[in-house]
């Protein structure tokens, strides 16, 4: 996948994420609730999901992006990430 804007090129490799840190994952159980209907309810929120996605998977996102393929591919990583450590829990 890639920017139609063509802000980044097609990633070759997804960075499969494992071990991740314990204060990354309270991170992630801290926003998804906040976006898991697939909006950030505010700006603050969708520059924080950005963030924390950038940081989790080494990626350069621009924070203030409203590319709806950007904001889609760091939903979709912390969702991910949500259901993983939900999952863990069990």
């Amino acid at each position: 996948m890639e920017c139609p804007e063509q802000k980044w090129l097609k990633t070759q490799e997804v960075k499969k994420v494992d071990d991740l840190p314990k204060e990354l994952q309270e991170a992630v159980l801290e926003i998804y609730p906040k976006i898991k209907l697939g909006r950030a309810p505010n700006h603050a929120i969708k520059q924080k999901m950005i963030e924390l996605y950038n940081t989790i998977y080494n990626t350069d996102y621009e924070k203030n992006t409203s590319c709806g393929s950007c904001l889609q591919t760091t939903l979709k990583g912390i969702t991910d990430i949500y259901n993983k450590i939900k999952k863990n829990e069990k």
